[in-house]
């Protein structure tokens, strides 16, 4: 996006957003006129909408005059209106417990993180096992993570994650973390141990990866610990 939603959303931009949600497409002239506002004035602020990806155009052609340009909004203006995405999902599982018990919110929370395992294992199929964990590292921050993975001196690997996409959802069941090592295990194919989390109230959640060549003798020992 090349503007920010704060510097995007001022004043008559913000109108005319709430214009184009609540009647749909409109043309500069209306738009101006409704706003009270000069055709270049209207036209300038299109512009800066269009550039942020949030308003588009379509041309209506007539058998006399010039095109009409009608304006409207992007699936990604979606945004800029508030939404309780979470809330939702976090009531979902409330349900889900509710109606199907712990058995059944983990057969969910199982099936969301093996989508998970599909989608990446190709990725990392055949990897030498530092490009697969640089790899890991980029598949999580698509993912919105915000991961940093250090190679330690013992040959394991220190992988932190600064952001959860599921946080509050974490929070409330920690069986999402739970899962969520079980596919990193998997994945990698060798042993993970979750230091600290976010849904702890840590800065980061820190996983010590152990590649299968390296010996920790207390590994087992902190695995039954999770």
């Amino acid at each position: 996006m090349a503007v920010e939603v704060p510097k995007l959303l001022k004043a008559a931009r913000a109108q005319i957003v709430d214009l184009l949600k609540t009647r749909g497409p409109m043309s500069a002239d209306e738009l101006a006129a409704e706003l009270k506002l000069s055709d270049v004035s209207i036209r300038r602020h299109l512009e800066t909408l269009q550039e942020a990806g949030v308003v588009k155009f379509d041309i209506e052609r007539h058998d006399r005059g010039r095109p009409t340009y009608k304006y409207s909004l992007t699936a990604n203006a979606d945004r800029l209106f508030p939404t309780n995405y979470r809330g939702m999902a976090l009531e979902i599982l409330v349900q889900v417990r509710s109606a199907f018990g712990d058995e059944g919110l983990k057969r969910v929370f199982t099936g969301c993180m093996s989508e998970m395992f599909l989608d990446l294992a190709p990725r990392l199929k055949g990897l030498p096992f530092d490009e697969m964990m640089e790899e890991f590292s980029r598949a999580l921050n698509e993912r919105g993570f915000l991961t940093k993975i250090e190679k330690q001196e013992d040959g394991s690997y220190k992988l932190s994650q600064f952001n959860c996409p599921t946080l509050e959802i974490a929070r409330e069941f920690p069986q999402v973390c739970e899962e969520e090592l079980r596919v990193y295990r998997q994945l990698l194919d060798c042993d993970v141990l979750c230091e600290t989390s976010l849904a702890g109230g840590e800065r980061a959640s820190v996983y010590r990866i152990l590649p299968k060549d390296i010996h920790h003798g207390d590994t087992e020992a902190q695995r039954k610990e999770l």
